[in-house]
C-alpha cells in the first residue's frame, strides 16, 4: 500500500523533527556547536555556553574561529582551526 502525503502534511513532520532535534541537543551534557556553511555559529547548547564561559548572545552569529581557539598540546601556541 502506498501512502501519499502532501507538502503541507510534510511540513508538520519537519517541524516536529526540528523540535525533537532541538530538545535533544539542548539536553545533552556535551557541548554542541553548529555552524552554517560560512562557519558562523548558528546554534550552541547550554553545555557549550558553560564550557566557553560565554552566553548564547555572545556566541551566536560569530565566526567559529572568533570563539574557539585551538592550541598545540601542552603549550599556549595557537594552531590553525580545522573548521573551514
Amino acid at each position: 500500500m502506498k501512502v501519499l502525503v502532501d507538502e503541507m502534511d510534510m511540513s508538520i513532520f519537519r517541524e516536529a523533527d526540528l523540535e525533537l532535534t532541538s530538545a535533544t541537543l539542548s539536553s545533552m551534557g556535551e557541548a554542541v556547536i553548529i555552524t552554517d556553511k560560512s562557519c558562523n555559529i548558528i546554534y550552541c547548547n547550554r553545555a557549550a555556553e558553560n564550557m566557553l564561559e560565554l552566553n548564547v548572545i555572545e556566541i551566536l552569529g560569530h565566526a567559529f574561529d572568533e570563539i574557539i581557539h585551538f592550541y598545540k598540546a601542552g603549550t599556549n601556541v595557537t594552531v590553525e582551526s580545522p573548521v573551514k
